[in-house]
């Protein structure tokens, strides 16, 4: 077994995905496991009493006014207390600054963001910076299709080194075996490095996470891109024990491979989190495989196809573990070039949109986390 799939999966052909014109033409062999841990509605950290999942985080939903705060409002939240403003520089198109007022100070050295545009057509959004400085984030969207800059409203999310998350800023592209940028990196269990094993193609082996994990509860991972450029990334495969790895696929404007800075992501079932792996991208609606399911609630977890490349998760029961509407990210998972992100999400489900490089609809394996 490799350590780079998800633990106890084997990804074989499928020739009926690849008929049906599936973005990733393999299917995962799902052997019989033990059901998942599910985190309960009481206890340390779960309940709405609990502190939150994530440092902070904002709905950027106005993507043409120059500033304005989303201090107080739903959607968005800072632990440190402070303001939280949306800039658009002047004279600038897909180009913004989201400022979460006092969070660096109160995170200290290490933290991570995520970045998701947040509305309907093949739009994508990134960090240019791997980690918050100086309480801000610049974001960079661009439209998939035209290749071009476009005002687009987003998802921003941070998480500090202090909370459960596992994280990595790769912040050297074309250098092999090293040790990520500490700002941008946090392993609870130890150290981490970074291997390029070929144009854009990456192993992050964070030490001794595996052991977080097990047939059960084999978790959560996504990628993105860093930096001005259009490039976009996406985790391909995870798993492994005692040290869990990461393998990151990235890829440039036209959809092929190509180096860049990339940060990558890994989280365990916690309070306030709910998270799924879409796992069965032509089928029209199943139970997604459990060890890669996440529900907060007490429910089960569902995810409908409502058409091509387009997918409604549900969580049923997880609307009082959901704080103020909380925030959401999708990203496409697997070998091909496809990319994934979150279109809407209300108290209990998240939509989900997927696409070729051109723009167009396609079915493709997705990663997807909603929490508070």
């Amino acid at each position: 077994m490799r350590t780079v799939r998800p633990i106890r999966l084997l990804f074989a052909c499928a020739a009926a995905l690849a008929a049906a014109g599936c973005e990733d033409s393999s299917l995962p062999y799902e052997p019989e496991v033990p059901a998942p841990v599910v985190v309960a509605a009481t206890g340390d950290g779960v309940s709405l009493a609990g502190p939150r999942w994530a440092s902070g985080y904002a709905l950027a939903s106005s993507p043409l006014l120059p500033s304005y705060d989303l201090s107080g409002t739903g959607f968005s939240y800072n632990q440190s207390g402070g303001a939280i403003i949306i800039t658009k520089p002047a004279g600038t198109t897909g180009r913004y600054i989201a400022t979460f007022a006092g969070l660096s100070g109160l995170l200290g050295r290490r933290s991570t963001v995520l970045v998701n545009a947040y509305a309907n057509g093949v739009s994508y959004c990134k960090p240019v910076q791997g980690y918050l400085a100086n309480d801000k984030v610049e974001v960079r969207c661009f439209d998939a299709a035209t290749k071009s800059p476009v005002n687009v409203g987003f998802n921003v999310i941070v998480f500090g080194g202090a909370t459960d998350p596992a994280f990595a800023f790769a912040h050297q592209p074309k250098a092999t075996n090293y040790s990520p940028s500490a700002a941008g990196s946090f392993n609870p269990t130890g150290s981490t490095r970074v291997f390029r094993d070929g144009v854009g193609s990456y192993r992050v082996v964070f030490n001794g996470l595996g052991t977080r994990t097990s047939p059960a509860v084999g978790g959560h991972v996504q990628a993105s891109a860093v930096g001005t450029g259009k490039h976009h990334c996406k985790a391909s495969e995870f798993g492994g024990t005692p040290n869990l790895t990461v393998r990151v696929r990235c890829f440039g404007a036209g959809g092929a491979p190509a180096d860049t800075k990339f940060s990558a992501f890994f989280t365990a079932p916690a309070g306030h989190l709910a998270y799924a792996w879409g796992d069965r991208p032509s089928m029209d609606s199943y139970t997604p495989f459990l060890a890669y399911s996440s529900n907060p609630g007490s429910g089960s977890v569902y995810i409908s196809r409502l058409a091509i490349g387009s997918y409604r998760v549900e969580w049923q029961g997880a609307a009082g573990e959901i704080i103020d509407g909380g925030t959401v990210r999708a990203n496409a998972y697997g070998q091909g070039n496809a990319q994934c992100k979150s279109v809407d999400m209300g108290e209990e489900f998240a939509e989900v949109q997927c696409w070729r490089p051109d723009g167009t609809a396609v079915d493709s394996y997705f990663m997807v986390f909603f929490g508070s």
